[in-house]
């Protein structure tokens, strides 16, 4: 059998080393053979590829396109029946993609999700810390069933899928670039019949220190395809529920909130050691009583927030969504809902 691990790549000079130093040295199952596809967003990007001079390795290259589009060229070159989908900053166990395997041979074709976990020396940091413990990045405490995942489970950095079949459902959608697009991709799987799996066993080291600033830019740029993603399925009118939270945060933290972006900014500025989830330092405390994770929560989530009620008004629909569906419980239900219940309707399996 023959397997493709397919990396988009932009600016990861940093990590691939490592990533490719991993690959070198997995346990490989018998009777399967490893090739790699180094996907190059952008044509300036000249990734080294010397770690891998073991694996069978190509390097393709296109115009700058996004993570989407970079993962699906990969993903057409590719010359195994089946691709991981890996990512420049992961660094796999020697036991990743055997157990990767071993899941999806315990199903007809199904999508594996492996399990993610952070680089254990950045996580002293209090902001990495939040990342992880907000559920920002990777949920995985919320599987509540390993042999059938919801759709929003599923993350593009390390999953095992047949080719052919992501292709035919026609890969990631290319007009979510970044963000919204592995969910997207999940519930299309899904409503094609698909099941998506968990192989806890499966790990794989994600080196990449969260910095305040650019994992702010990330959350707008989640915001907006939320955005895009909800207009594709005609949810518009769930995005009301963030139009909501927006009115509430303004109202109940006002000028709390620039304070939270000015504490957050000055952490980062300080580069302090971690003072944990006690109070802020007193240099950079802007506001009595504050801790670190609550500046972070407030001005991450405002930053969000702020990028929809924008991207609205550009797309000039800030004034016309539908209202939320009768049922929808404003105190309870997450915008998100819809995603979950579209793909439970949809499970033949």
């Amino acid at each position: 059998m023959q397997i493709t691990a397919v990396i988009p790549f932009y600016n990861g000079h940093d990590t691939l080393p490592a990533t490719f130093q991993a690959l070198t040295h997995l346990e490989l199952p018998a009777g399967v053979n490893l090739d790699v596809v180094i996907s190059c967003d952008g044509h300036d990007q000249e990734p080294d590829i010397s770690a891998g001079q073991t694996l069978p390795v190509m390097v393709i290259s296109d115009e700058r396109r996004g993570q989407s589009a970079t993962t699906n060229r990969g993903a057409r070159y590719a010359r195994g029946d089946l691709l991981w989908l890996l990512a420049q900053d992961m660094t796999p166990k020697p036991s990743a993609l055997f157990h990767l395997l071993n899941r999806y041979q315990q199903f007809d074709d199904p999508l594996v999700q492996g399990f993610i976990e952070h680089e254990p020396a950045q996580t002293g940091d209090a902001f990495v810390r939040h990342v992880l413990d907000s559920g920002l990045q990777f949920t995985f405490e919320n599987i509540a069933d390993p042999n059938n995942l919801d759709p929003g489970l599923h993350y593009a950095p390390h999953a095992l899928v047949q080719r052919d079949r992501f292709l035919t459902l026609g890969g990631y959608d290319e007009q979510l670039p970044y963000g919204m697009q592995d969910t997207d991709f999940g519930l299309r799987w899904r409503l094609a019949g698909g099941r998506i799996v968990f192989a806890r066993d499966s790990v794989v080291i994600h080196d990449h220190y969260f910095r305040y600033t650019a994992y702010r830019e990330r959350e707008k740029s989640v915001g907006r395809a939320l955005v895009d993603m909800f207009i594709k399925w005609r949810k518009e009118a769930y995005l009301n529920r963030y139009l909501m939270s927006y009115d509430l945060l303004r109202q109940h933290l006002g000028t709390y909130i620039e304070s939270a972006h000015k504490a957050a900014l000055a952490f980062e500025e300080a580069n302090v050691p971690s003072p944990g989830y006690g109070p802020l330092p007193e240099r950079i405390s802007l506001v009595a009583d504050s801790t670190l994770p609550e500046m972070f929560e407030i001005a991450l989530g405002w930053a969000r927030l702020e990028a929809i009620r924008t991207y609205l008004m550009e797309l000039g629909l800030f004034n016309h969504l539908p209202p939320l569906p009768p049922d929808f419980d404003t105190k309870s239900d997450h915008a998100t809902k819809w995603i979950r219940e579209m793909a439970e309707s949809s499970t033949t399996f």
